[in-house]
Parts: structure tokens; sequence; C-alpha cells
């Protein structure tokens, strides 16, 4: 199973993120996830057990209660093999993600496209940190590896 996290203040993003995510997923035939959302980078870090089994991490940088690049940061220390993607309205902080090495940057204005892109890329690097099984990173190859993305 794969575990994936998605962290965002603002509800509409949220939502639209986890349903994204989900529609890619399936696209993919892959329905063996477990998608967890939070509003608070402090509630999520909070919940460590989940955290200790999460593939992927959306995280929104810029939060009412927190920055997420230092929750990116408080994450990478203790699951360094977790893949983060950014998910944010503000390209100022691209350089700054770089720092916990995020796998990607996605545009909340540009979420429908980027997404389309960032779910398939991701079960290939997922499987590099082994932290989904190794049956679910056969069948996400199988039903990637003929197909072509655009990089952002």
């Amino acid at each position: 199973m794969i575990k994936i996290g998605i962290c965002d203040d603002e509800k509409y993003y949220l939502n639209k993120v986890r349903r994204l995510a989900e529609d890619n997923l399936k696209a993919l035939c892959i329905q063996d996830a477990e998608i967890r959302c939070y509003t608070s980078g402090k509630e999520m870090c909070l919940d460590e057990q989940f955290l200790e089994e999460c593939s992927i991490l959306f995280l929104d940088i810029n939060m009412r209660d927190c920055n997420g690049v230092e929750i990116a940061y408080e994450i990478k220390q203790k699951y360094s093999d977790i893949l983060l993607v950014f998910v944010t309205a503000y390209m100022d902080y691209v350089l700054m993600g770089y720092r916990v090495e995020a796998f990607r940057f996605l545009l909340k204005d540009n979420l429908e496209e980027m997404m389309g892109e960032c779910i398939p890329a991701l079960g290939g690097k997922a499987a590099e940190g082994k932290r989904i099984c190794q049956v679910c990173v056969q069948e996400w190859r199988k039903k990637t590896e003929n197909k072509q993305y655009h990089v952002y």
C-alpha cells in the first residue's frame, strides 16, 4: 500500500490535491493507496506513525500556522526517504525547497496538468526509497513505461 499525506491550510486546495491524486492513481489502476489530509503542518508532524510509513507528502509552503519549508526540513530529519512535493502559489520558495530535496513543485494555478506528470514520476522514485511495496512498484512501472510526460 502506498501512503500519501497532503497538508494545506486552505481546504479548497487540500481537497483539490486529494481529488487529483486519487484521479491520477486510478488512471494508473493503483487502488491500494491511503491518503491522509492535514490543515496544519504542526498537526501533521504529530502523526508520527503515519509519517513513518508515508511514501509521498504534498505540502503547501505558505501556511498560517507554519512555514512549509521548515516543516519539510523537520520531516526530512526523521524520515529522509519520504518524497516531498511542494504545492504553492509562489515560485519565490523554489530555491529553499532544494535544501530539503523536494521532488517537485506544483503551482496551484496549474495543478491539473502538473499533477498528471507528477504522480507517474513519483512511482519510480518512491521505489528507490523502498517506501512502497515492490508489487505496487511493478504495477506502477507497467502502467507508465510507454507514456511520455513533460518535465516542468
